[in-house]
């Protein structure tokens, strides 16, 4: 089942939707303000392979961002 990571245009609030199919008829919308006004975002992912000692930094992209506000950071 593959997860798509929306972002409300009405609120600002970013959100995960769970659907059946990429041709899933089911619209998604915003689970805080219920608006259909969405856009779905480029999503990433990350695997981790080896010990604590390589861990990742702090933050969404392991503290690679430079400078600002990370773009991978999502409001609660």
């Amino acid at each position: 089942m593959p997860i798509y990571e929306y972002s409300c245009r009405s609120c600002g609030r970013t959100f995960d939707h769970f659907v059946k199919s990429m041709n899933s008829p089911h619209a998604a919308h915003c689970p805080h303000c219920e608006s259909t006004d969405v856009g779905r975002l480029h999503s990433t992912f990350a695997a981790r392979q080896g010990t604590a000692d390589n861990a990742p930094g702090p933050g969404p992209c392991g503290g690679m961002c430079s400078g600002g506000t990370c773009p991978m950071q999502m409001d609660d």
